[in-house]
């Protein structure tokens, strides 16, 4: 079983740079975050070529998302 390392932003620039610093396998964004939203944060890591297949999983901890 593998290792993981598990970086956490308190916003979708920070976010950002941390992606770009650390080119993670797969990032988790929330849907409300200060700042940038994670659909914001999303548009930005597809503009890098690099990161254009980064799986990325969204998660919400609103509880009426899909009402």
């Amino acid at each position: 079983h593998g290792e993981y390392r598990v970086l956490v932003a308190g916003g979708g620039e920070e976010a950002l740079r941390l992606i770009n610093a650390s080119a993670p396998d797969l990032v988790l964004l929330d849907l409300n975050m200060p700042g940038m939203d994670g659909f914001e944060v999303l548009r930005e890591i597809r503009r890098t070529e690099k990161f254009s297949s980064l799986p990325v999983l969204f998660v919400t901890g609103e509880s009426d998302a899909y009402s």
